[in-house]
């Protein structure tokens, strides 16, 4: 949409180019010095009424800002309906009209000028107009678009909520899950120890056995060398039998050996019999560690897989929790990147009004200033009257309702969100934020959002 500044802005300064009187810059304490030979170029009355009108243009102007940045809406009729602009008439009442000719006769170069300025007067009171709706419409733009983007925002929030209570629950799973498996590392460390004793003592107990065995071997040599000697000595019986009868004397020599040797195979029976009861005890202990070793392995086996089905599963859980977090973060990325282009662009249509605001308040201004000076002379009471407008002009007092609650001096211009209270000024403003004060002077509510919502007046 093309602004009313691109479409007037070269008739503003063909006007402004037209006139060739200087007129001094207003003073601090608001009052103007101009030369005393420049007159007044138009009524006490007309004057009066013009920094009037200006006036109301500009306190509806903000009141319409206010209300749509609170979310109401401004009434729907043109702001042109609120303004009474003053009359031509009255431009012309002091200068005589000539019927014959049918027009008016200027007598004084005061006159000339006022003829020559009217129509200026009317087409800027147009421009005005335009301005003041093009500036109440970009404001209501924003305001709307403001609006819109605050669920926006709280729904993000939500959600980098929700994120980060969802990282916490997981960082809770995870240390579950670390506790499970040193738990479970444990009471494998335990097992193993288990296993390592049961082997050393079916070590020790294969080592006692082969003790046993060899002491079985060389009883059993014995036992043999034993019954050998024994059919030796029944040998030797049946000789001496044998030789009995013609040995009679060596007889119970004989008996005695062979009482002697009788005794002996009994012992190493008796020796067989407990080394057989060793080595059947030692078989049945071996055959117990061996039954506790395999028990023990089995478990060790079960444990083993077990805890690689935990990590498997634990591992895929993670891998799909990363992956979704992955894609919830980057779709929270990509969402709050829009927003902030959206902000962006919003800021920069705000700031392009502003300037276009300030570039047309610079221009109207050095219009009505050099429209205020001529050439000539006049009386003292005409020149202080004229001082006296000038100054009305040049300093631009402020309504009431419109001053810094603060320093009651400049114009509120800062809007505070969600209440939509306009209170303050922009240095104010500053020194409000900068001392820490998060309330509302007006309503006490907490500001969330400050916005400059300040345009150039005409």
């Amino acid at each position: 949409m093309k602004s009313p500044f691109e479409s007037h802005g070269v008739k503003t300064k063909n006007s402004a180019s037209n006139t060739k009187a200087k007129v001094q810059a207003p003073m601090t304490d608001g009052s103007s010095q101009v030369p005393s030979n420049s007159p007044s170029v138009v009524s006490a009355s007309g004057d009066s009424s013009k920094v009037h009108m200006m006036g109301t243009i500009s306190a509806s102007a903000a009141t319409n800002t206010e209300l749509t940045v609170s979310g109401k809406k401004p009434p729907l009729q043109p702001e042109t309906s609120n303004f009474e602009y003053p009359k031509i008439a009255d431009y012309y009442a002091r200068i005589p009209y000539d019927e014959s000719l049918g027009k008016y006769v200027p007598q004084y170069e005061k006159d000339e000028l006022i003829l020559r300025l009217v129509p200026k007067v009317q087409e800027l009171q147009k421009e005005l107009q335009s301005w003041t709706d093009w500036a109440n419409q970009k404001v209501m733009q924003a305001a709307r678009r403001l609006s819109q983007d605050k669920p926006e925002l709280e729904a993000l929030k939500l959600e980098k909520q929700e994120a980060e209570q969802f990282k916490k629950e997981k960082k809770m799973l995870e240390e579950n899950a670390m506790k499970r498996l040193s738990e479970m590392e444990l009471a494998l460390i335990n097992a193993t120890g288990q296993i390592e004793m049961a082997n050393s003592t079916i070590r020790k107990l294969e080592v006692e056995n082969s003790l046993l065995k060899d002491e079985l071997d060389i009883a059993n040599l014995q036992a043999v060398e034993s019954a050998v000697n024994c059919e030796a000595a029944l040998e030797r019986e049946h000789k001496a039998l044998k030789n009995a009868q013609s040995w009679k004397g060596q007889k119970s020599l004989l008996l005695e050996e062979l009482e002697t040797h009788k005794q002996k195979v009994v012992k190493l029976q008796q020796d067989i019999g407990k080394a057989e009861k060793i080595k059947n005890q030692i078989e049945a202990r071996w055959e117990q560690q061996r039954l506790l070793k395999e028990k023990l392995l089995a478990e060790a086996v079960s444990i083993k897989d077990e805890r690689e089905q935990l990590e498997a599963a634990a591992k895929a859980e993670e891998d799909m929790v990363r992956q979704k977090a992955e894609n919830d973060l980057k779709k929270y990325m990509e969402d709050i990147s829009k927003l902030e282009k959206q902000i962006s662009e919003l800021n920069l249509k705000t700031d392009a009004s502003k300037i276009a605001a300030l570039r047309w308040s610079i221009d109207g201004n050095k219009c009505q200033a050099d429209d205020l000076t001529i050439k000539g002379s006049q009386d003292s009471n005409i020149f202080n009257k004229e001082v006296k407008i000038q100054g009305t002009f040049g300093s631009g007092g402020l309504k009431r309702d419109r001053e810094c609650v603060m320093c009651l001096s400049e114009e509120k211009s800062v809007v505070f969100l969600p209440c939509a209270h306009q209170v303050l000024c922009k240095e104010c403003n500053e020194l409000h934020k900068k001392e820490g004060m998060k309330d509302c002077p007006s309503c006490r509510s907490p500001i969330q959002q400050r916005i400059p919502a300040r345009f150039a007046h005409p």
